[in-house]
């Protein structure tokens, strides 16, 4: 359970991350 929920705050970390051009580009290997 733990890690799922790590593994969904990731997840949500990420879109936030992928929404936010500066932060997109830095991490093309997870934003795609």
């Amino acid at each position: 359970a733990a890690n799922k929920k790590a593994s969904d705050l990731m997840a949500l970390t990420v879109r936030g991350c992928c929404v936010y051009p500066p932060c997109a580009v830095n991490h093309p290997d997870i934003c795609g």
